[in-house]
């Protein structure tokens, strides 16, 4: 199920995650083959923990190295096995009781439709490195703008013309 809200949330939401130096780590990491240490996500974490903050639930250096293999694990899942569902996951029998596994990826769609994530970035990050077309994703929040956009689609019987290709419409073409 999803919420529909109006306001101006979406003019406040995160910035493309190209921008997140997170997304640019895993990046230079599977496709440039750079280590985890030497990205700016490493740097930025690591000087947090040593400022005494609890990061990604790690208080050292060393601990965060291990968070960063999982994201290794992960990586090659999907490489491996394609980018599943949760549910496809679990009816497989992988792991999926690990943090930064156990998210399905999630979007909230502002008033022109634009898509922020919201959930499993991990996943979405690795899926956009590998250069996949599309993946499962649930909608959590939709703006009441979007949503009179698809109610007006759907009366109609199509998506206009400038929507045609999204995908939160497909189910209307």
């Amino acid at each position: 199920m999803f919420d529909i809200k109006g306001g101006d949330w979406d003019e406040t939401r995160p910035r493309p995650i190209e921008e997140y130096d997170m997304y640019r780590a895993f990046e230079r990491h599977f496709t440039d083959g750079i280590s985890w240490t030497q990205t700016e996500f490493y740097e930025r974490i690591t000087d947090e923990i040593d400022q005494g903050k609890t990061k990604w639930g790690c208080t050292s250096e060393d601990e965060f190295y291990e968070v960063c293999g999982e994201f290794d694990s992960l990586h090659d899942s999907i490489v491996e096995h394609g980018f599943l569902s949760m549910k496809e996951l679990h009816d497989r029998g992988l792991d999926t009781t690990k943090p930064i596994h156990a998210h399905e990826v999630c979007v909230v769609i502002g008033r022109d439709g634009t898509l922020y994530s919201d959930e499993g970035r991990h996943r979405l990050f690795i899926a956009k490195v590998l250069d996949f077309d599309q993946i499962p994703a649930r909608v959590l929040v939709r703006h009441t703008e979007w949503q009179r956009i698809r109610d007006q689609a759907a009366a109609k019987g199509s998506p206009p013309s400038e929507y045609t290709s999204h995908p939160d419409l497909k189910d209307i073409r």
